[in-house]
């Protein structure tokens, strides 16, 4: 007794061609669709760049420790509480200047928190003082 098998059929090759395509095609839609803009920014004064500090107004130094630990003039604060600490002491006066310095093991994400938690206070003077011993 013959049994008749179906006939196997060839494997067909998969070409890497149109692949490759449509990667270039989505990679020029990505490119052309990108915004390559910063939209947003943070203005910073370097220390030693800027003009001499006016007498009359009141400057804050604000330190960033190693683990964030955060002093304004030598007290320590909290990060949620240093928006209010400095609008209580700028309250009415004008616009302080404020350096702060940081540990070099500081995290850049702390050092953004902290000039928006300064920024929040109305306080546009910031200048990034270095990194402390």
């Amino acid at each position: 007794m013959r049994l008749e098998l179906p006939a196997t059929r060839k494997r067909r090759m998969v070409s890497m061609t149109p692949l490759i395509d449509v990667v270039f095609i989505l990679l020029l839609f990505f490119m052309l669709a990108s915004n390559f803009q910063q939209w947003r920014s943070m203005p910073l004064n370097l220390a030693g760049q800027t003009e001499k500090p006016n007498k009359l107004e009141p400057n804050f130094n604000v330190n960033i420790g190693q683990d964030g630990e955060l002093t304004l003039e030598d007290s320590p604060v909290e990060l949620e509480n240093l928006t209010q600490m400095l609008l209580e002491r700028v309250a009415g006066g004008a616009n302080p200047r404020i350096l702060i310095k940081t540990d070099a093991a500081t995290e850049l994400q702390t050092l953004v928190h902290v000039i928006d938690r300064i920024s929040a206070a109305g306080i546009s003077q910031i200048t990034l003082g270095g990194i402390k011993p």
